[in-house]
């Protein structure tokens, strides 16, 4: 193994580095969770210098992630789609999408992006998962993370954000797979991401000029409540609990490596992380139109445990305890900032 630094330091000999992936592999295979692997790079590794070993242990975790409870995933990628790095990731969460899927990756190749997408699918019944290989190798840009069974929205979403920092991509953007998101909006949120230099754009409904089309009136006010008790309690922005945002690598890695809920919470709690790491987060306007194909995964169990969450996540984030401690990104983040 050969090369050199982002310092311009030669890196160090094979074994040592060797020795620190064998290292992390033990911390993966003793958590059950590849999130929390980089977190504990600097603890592992302190003969080699940390942006490697992201960059090394980021290739691993290209090739096998292991999600929750220890249950291995399986990373597929189309023979181009590790050639060249892509500007930006999307990370499109599924379960039972065959239908909006094709649809919305159609939309998605069309836009003036240098994209890559990232599909992981709960081993949908309705061959979501066939149909994503399929566009996989239709497009030639798309990996797909196929997982045995339905784990939760954010367990999902931290492993696609795992396997989007495998590309080495500059920025990481999460959106939903039923078309509630619209893909021209997708631009607007990258402009400001380059423009302003924030750490994470947020598409909200609760800004002048966004707003929801088609939901029936008890789900507009359970979701401006929610949003109104972030903002008023823990001093989130307007809109904390919707899936579109874009985010710098040195944001997403916070996410990767903090977060814990396996759920919608997760989407609230990914907000709270990236600013008790003291990192910036702008709002734009967006509009949410709800689905037309398929139906809903919020159902009233899950409106629930957002409310119990929230009490939950906002005390632990005022009391500035755990993952909520006001500390900047851990030192493998801030490398990964100023690459």
């Amino acid at each position: 193994m050969s090369g050199r630094l982002a310092s311009g330091r030669p890196i160090q000999g094979e074994e040592t580095c060797s020795s620190s992936c064998e290292n992390a592999t033990g911390i993966l295979t003793a958590t059950g969770s590849s999130a929390r692997v980089l977190d504990q790079i600097p603890h592992i590794c302190s003969s080699v210098e940390h942006d490697y070993v992201v960059r090394a242990f980021s290739e691993f975790m290209g090739r096998h992630l292991v999600g929750p409870d220890e249950v291995s995933v399986t990373v597929l990628r189309s023979r181009s789609a590790g050639n060249n790095v892509a500007e930006l990731a999307i990370i499109l969460a599924t379960y039972n999408e065959a239908d909006n899927l094709p649809r919305l990756i159609r939309a998605l190749e069309e836009l003036d992006e240098d994209l890559h997408i990232v599909v992981v699918d709960d081993n949908s019944p309705d061959g979501t998962q066939r149909v994503a290989q399929k566009l996989s190798a239709d497009y030639g840009n798309i990996t797909v993370v196929c997982r045995p069974r339905k784990l939760g929205l954010g367990s999902a979403l931290r492993d696609g954000i795992e396997s989007a920092l495998a590309t080495d991509a500059t920025y990481i953007m999460t959106m939903d797979a039923d078309y509630s998101h619209d893909p021209l909006d997708v631009p607007r949120l990258m402009g400001v991401m380059r423009d302003s230099g924030v750490d994470m754009v947020q598409g909200s409904r609760y800004v002048r000029g966004g707003g929801v089309r088609g939901w029936p009136a008890h789900r507009m006010v359970l979701s401006r409540t929610a949003n109104l008790l972030y903002h008023w309690f823990a001093g989130a922005p307007h809109e904390s609990t919707t899936n579109f945002r874009a985010m710098s690598r040195g944001a997403a890695l916070c996410v990767a490596t903090r977060a814990r809920c396996r759920g919608y919470d997760f989407v609230p709690e990914a907000t709270l992380l990236v600013l008790a790491a003291g990192l910036t987060i702008r709002e734009i306007p967006v509009v949410f139109t709800n689905r037309v194909l398929g139906d809903s995964k919020l159902g009233m169990r899950q409106t629930i445990k957002g409310l119990t969450s929230f009490v939950a996540i906002v005390l632990q984030y005022r009391l500035r305890l755990g993952r909520y401690a006001r500390r900047p990104p851990c030192d493998v983040v801030t490398r990964e900032l100023h690459k």
